[in-house]
């Protein structure tokens, strides 16, 4: 069954997150952009909150939660009918590529713009590529690395590469369930609560302290089985969306009213990513911001809106189709391009008093890049046949 809403939801999600952190950049950017960052320092505080509605709620992570909702969707969607091997191998096909590439780029990118407007060392080492390769394999979560490179003030190259990790781990967790049953995806959404709770107690002991790899890997786990909670609620709803379904050959949806056990799933589900969410925001150092909750509700208010009103749709704009299918393109690389874009903009004289025709080319220019990338890596990499 088709469902064209969520290309409506994908190209919603994309814009969002891009506005977000293009608009955001700041100072407080200079670990991952490196001495280029003083140069966005051109909206005030009050500025940005007003241009992002800060104030309101915090569009990046409304942005982030649709494109987790969807993953789960779609993933659950495309898992029908596939052995483990061959589905695995084909989501990891479709992302790393990309993910390479994007790392590559941006990593040049950032050092080319630095060298030839802050004259930083045009210098790459031994620390430089181990950091390149494990922010690429997206494990630089799990492997301690660090970089030797005078921009670089962080192992991270990319900080949006964070979601695509717990896409990875959420794949994996796929793993596991080899058919579309309710109580498989609850009771690893309850394991992975169990999980998160856990961490707040393995926090608080010595053996934390003891030894740091071990720590650094269970705080990774522990941080990711918090949003593939999240990424299992797009799991069931598709799973009870499903079920809706009356003839299996016409696929149309005989009626919109749920019973309870269909809703009790999802609702233990929501009961499980709310636990976890309080658990790990009792740890200080935690980067759970004290908003995310309500935005994350947010989003699922919308997604599950728009999935109800799938049937109604029939038809996706050109243009809408085109972001969505270069959303993933998008967001892996507008982070590092949108930021260098914006500090050659920024230096052109004629520019420098227009911001909004700054911003208006920098969002374009990042649409472009992310067609191409597409275009050339993530399109051939799709079409790669998998048995």
């Amino acid at each position: 069954m088709k469902f064209p809403v969520l290309d409506y939801i994908r190209a919603i999600a994309v814009i969002l997150v891009t506005y977000y952190h293009v608009i955001t950049y700041g100072p407080h950017a200079s670990s991952f952009l490196g001495p280029i960052a003083d140069f966005f320092d051109v909206l005030s505080f009050n500025e940005i909150v007003s241009l992002v509605l800060g104030n309101v709620l915090n569009l990046g992570e409304i942005g982030v939660s649709l494109f987790f909702l969807v993953s789960g969707f779609l993933i659950m969607k495309s898992r029908v009918g596939k052995t483990v091997g061959s589905f695995i191998i084909r989501r990891l096909i479709r992302i790393y590529p990309i993910a390479i590439a994007g790392v590559i780029f941006s990593f040049l990118f950032i050092v080319l713009i630095n060298h030839y407007y802050c004259e930083t060392p045009l210098t790459v080492n031994l620390e430089d590529l181990v950091a390149i390769l494990t922010n690429s394999l997206l494990i630089n979560g799990l492997i301690p690395t660090k970089m030797d490179s005078p921009i670089f003030g962080s192992s991270t190259i990319m900080p949006t590469y964070w979601f695509l990790a717990v896409i990875v781990k959420y794949y994996l967790v796929m793993c596991f369930v080899s058919t579309l049953n309710k109580e498989r995806i609850l009771t690893i959404a309850l394991l992975l609560m169990l999980v998160s709770s856990s961490y707040y107690l393995f926090r608080t002991s010595n053996f934390y302290n003891f030894s740091p790899i071990c720590s650094r890997i269970i705080s990774d786990i522990a941080f990711s089985s918090h949003h593939i909670i999240f990424i299992l609620i797009g799991s069931s709803i598709y799973i009870n969306y499903r079920t809706r379904l009356g003839n299996s050959d016409n696929e149309k949806i005989q009626s919109i009213k749920t019973s309870f056990s269909d809703c009790i799933y999802p609702i233990l589900i929501v009961f499980a990513f709310i636990t976890s969410f309080y658990t790990l925001k009792k740890i200080p150092d935690f980067p759970l911001p004290a908003d995310m909750l309500k935005n994350y509700f947010l989003s699922l208010l919308i997604f599950v809106v728009c999935v109800v009103c799938n049937r109604h749709v029939t038809k996706v704009c050109g243009v809408v189709r085109l972001v969505s299918n270069t959303s993933f393109s998008v967001y892996v690389l507008h982070y590092a391009f949108g930021a260098c874009i914006l500090v050659v903009l920024l230096n052109i004289d004629f520019l420098r008093n227009y911001l909004f025709l700054i911003y208006l080319i920098t969002f374009t220019l990042i649409g472009l890049c992310g067609y191409f990338l597409y275009k050339f890596i993530e399109q051939p990499a799709g079409s790669i046949k998998v048995k």
